[in-house]
């Protein structure tokens, strides 16, 4: 039970972390200061962020193995994007689409390990 906790609680800052970001990202857009690529890229590291510091939370909590917690909520985070793009867009699999999710599940791992790296050590 305790594991659900901490995976929500670091589901709802990375979906809070979200949500903000694009809200200031909507509004950039609305006044032109950030357009085309920009946009995207912009886009892709607000993902990137949310995901890296959620994971950190997680890795922060984790004993030992950060790498696998990392994983595990990367590949969660990667199959809920996977069904809301199949059931909202309508779209397949791509090529690119494949390394964005590698790319997600990575993040997660790393960010994970640098959670349990950062970890104070009680004596």
């Amino acid at each position: 039970m305790e594991k659900i906790k901490r995976y929500l609680k670091a589901y709802l800052v990375c979906f809070g972390i979200i949500l903000v970001m694009s809200m200031i990202i909507t509004v950039l857009n609305y006044f032109d200061l950030l357009t085309g690529n920009a946009l995207k890229w912009t886009k892709l590291l607000i993902l990137i962020g949310a995901l890296l510091v959620s994971s950190i939370l997680i890795g922060k909590k984790s004993l030992e193995k950060g790498y696998l917690e990392g994983i595990k909520f990367g590949f969660i985070f990667v199959l809920f994007l996977l069904i809301f793009n199949f059931l909202a867009f309508d779209s397949g699999i791509k090529l690119s689409n494949i390394l964005f999710y590698f790319i997600m599940i990575l993040t997660s791992s790393l960010g994970s390990m640098i959670g349990i790296n950062r970890k104070k050590v009680e004596k």
